[in-house]
């Protein structure tokens, strides 16, 4: 009973099978009978050109039922609005659509495949490839006047369960002969996008390559794309809200070649070969544009830049960007060329990229006007504000090192303005600083103060050379084992760019010491003020010990003139010494006995090769 009841439902298996195959065959020979070809292939093209809003020449247009129904368009070509080249061409387009639709006269697709399409992107203005002249913005019309838009990703997401793209290309031509841009071309382009069901965010993958001399770039990117229908009391329609959030990866990416389309100057240029990853999120709706990169991490040759940047539009105003960006080690070439090409034609630019810093750069915020139009850097407006952490290099004419230095800037236009500022500049402690820099690009007019820790050898260097002077020589300056040191206070007011820089300050000593290699004695307990300034140089309220003997100093300096005015209880035996010794006198033996001190009123005043001693 079992048995035959076994060979009863193999036969009826069979039987189905055999009835199945049958109607199949039926249906393929007998489906195309059922409906007019050139009516549907007009009819793909009509709405395929509808969701475009463009014509588009087709070569050809198949339908194939087995083994699923598909309608193939072949060489398609959509023209920009210069017929100048195909905005996109493709060899062939597939459909693949749903059996019962079609039966009712409806295309509904379920897939589509694209070979080797290509997207020509042109610029519209001469010497600059604008952000908008791309048109990324004409896939949501309805963008920004409030309706609700009926777009192709809306058609897609309605139906389509899977977008493939094989060996795609981009390129992005400036327009014209536009001041020797080249064009940059993506190439080997692979998409795939799929949609799990219906109220989820697509799913794609994009990875392609961008040649260059060195090689090529590799590109990949992956994530999610929504749209979001938002029914608003401020909007008479309801409107959608479009984002896209991904993981970027580019290796190998020559900056040199993006350069030009950048604006950033030609002699101190990007150059080598980087590496790019960022999480990247953008939204758009009808009052506001963003586009963010979180979790950035660009590894240059010389340089590892992290943080995040975001730029956004509200209405029709211009772009703005926050950013808070990183850098290790930390290279002012770099970001003074990203600042601004036009440095390169002041003094200010050289001797600061001559610094050889080294450091970290923080952007804690930032904004520009007109950036991502690519506008001449002319008309670009910057306001920034940057931290400078543990920078260090070698600074000035003698090449003097400066570590541990913090600093706060905030940069608008073609003024930079110094916030705070500490560190050590050689054996000096920098105990604060401000000022501000006008007219970057012109005169770099420069007005700073900045109080330093000034050990007493720091300070001496700047008059003389340490240690005690040749025999016959005369500086008063010579000096050894210092101890102590001061607090000066220095100003800064001029052009740096024309070398017109004054400076003006105050020295304040605290307790310095040393031994005088001019007067053979200790000098301690130094305590008073030195004032400096383009018109000379001024001590004023000086007192301290020279060997045993205290002293009072005033003194003025002012070119080849001088006044010093001395008061001193002088221990006799040294004011006896010394005055022999700088009279070419012998000096006392040692069995002479000079006790005491005398009380010493001195005025000296030189007047060019006149003096006077009183």
């Amino acid at each position: 009973m079992s048995k035959t009841s076994s060979h009863q439902w193999l036969l009826m298996s069979v039987f189905g099978l055999f009835l199945l195959s049958g109607l199949a065959m039926i249906l393929l020979m007998v489906f195309p009978g059922l409906i007019d070809l050139h009516s549907y292939k007009v009819y793909v093209l009509d709405q395929i050109e509808s969701q475009l809003d463009e014509t588009v020449e087709v070569s050809d247009i198949s339908l194939s039922v087995f083994p699923g129904v598909q309608i193939e368009l072949e060489h398609i070509a959509l023209l920009d609005s210069e017929n100048v080249m195909p905005a996109f061409s493709a060899d062939r387009l597939v459909l693949n659509l749903r059996l019962l639709p079609l039966l009712r006269g409806e295309i509904v697709v379920k897939r589509v495949e694209l070979d080797r399409p290509k997207i020509n992107l042109r610029g519209e203005r001469r010497g600059h490839l604008h952000f908008f002249d791309l048109h990324f913005f004409d896939l949501f019309p309805g963008v920004g006047d409030g309706g609700t838009p009926v777009t192709n990703v809306q058609w897609l997401s309605s139906s389509v369960r899977e977008v493939a793209v094989r060996d795609g290309q981009i390129r992005f031509t400036p327009h014209g002969q536009s001041d020797g841009l080249s064009e940059i071309r993506i190439e080997r382009v692979n998409t795939v996008i799929t949609l799990p069901s219906d109220g989820t965010p697509l799913e794609f993958s994009v990875a392609g390559i961008l040649p260059h001399d060195n090689g090529h770039a590799k590109i990949n990117m992956t994530g999610t794309f929504s749209a979001q229908t938002i029914h608003s009391p401020v909007f008479a329609h309801s409107h959608v809200k479009y984002r896209l959030a991904g993981t970027t990866r580019i290796s190998s990416l020559d900056l040199a070649r993006l350069q030009p389309y950048l604006g950033t100057n030609d002699n101190r240029g990007l150059y080598g070969l980087g590496d790019f990853e960022g999480e990247m999120i953008v939204t758009i709706d009808p009052t506001s544009r963003q586009f963010s990169v979180q979790d950035v991490n660009l590894r240059l040759e010389t340089v590892n830049l992290t943080g995040s940047v975001v730029f956004q539009q509200t209405n029709d105003k211009p772009w703005t960007f926050q950013s808070e960006v990183s850098t290790s080690p930390f290279d002012i070439r770099t970001a003074l060329t990203v600042l601004s090409p036009r440095l390169d034609q002041t003094t200010f630019y050289n001797t600061v990229t001559e610094a050889d810093v080294s450091g970290h750069a923080r952007i804690v915020q930032a904004s520009v006007s007109g950036a991502l139009g690519m506008v001449s850097p002319s008309d670009i407006a910057v306001t920034a504000q940057v931290e400078l952490e543990s920078m260090r290099g070698r600074f000035g004419k003698g090449r003097v090192p400066f570590e541990n230095v913090n600093a706060s800037l905030i940069l608008q236009d073609d003024t930079m303005e110094l916030r705070s500022l500490t560190g050590r500049y050689g054996g000096a402690e920098v105990l604060n600083g401000i000022g501000i820099v006008t007219a970057m690009y012109d005169a770099a007019d420069i007005d700073s103060t900045v109080t330093f820790r000034v050990p007493t050898a720091e300070f001496l260097d700047f008059f003389g050379e340490p240690g005690a002077p040749e025999e016959g020589a005369d500086s008063m300056w010579g000096y050894e084992s210092p101890t102590g040191g001061g607090r000066l206070t220095l100003e800064m007011a001029g052009s740096l760019h024309h070398h017109e820089v004054e400076f003006e300050g105050v020295f304040q000593s605290r307790g310095m010491g040393f031994y005088s290699a001019w007067a053979g004695l200790p000098v301690s307990k130094l305590v008073g003020q030195l004032n400096f300034s383009p018109s000379g140089v001024e001590l004023s309220k000086v007192k301290g010990r020279i060997g045993r003997s205290r002293i009072r100093v005033n003194a003025q300096f002012a070119g080849d003139d001088s006044i010093i005015v001395l008061q001193s209880h002088a221990d006799a035996k040294e004011l006896v010494s010394l005055l022999l010794s700088k009279a070419d006198l012998s000096p006392l033996s040692p069995d002479t006995l000079v006790r005491g001190t005398t009380l010493v009123n001195l005025r000296m005043e030189r007047h060019a090769d006149e003096a006077v001693i009183s």
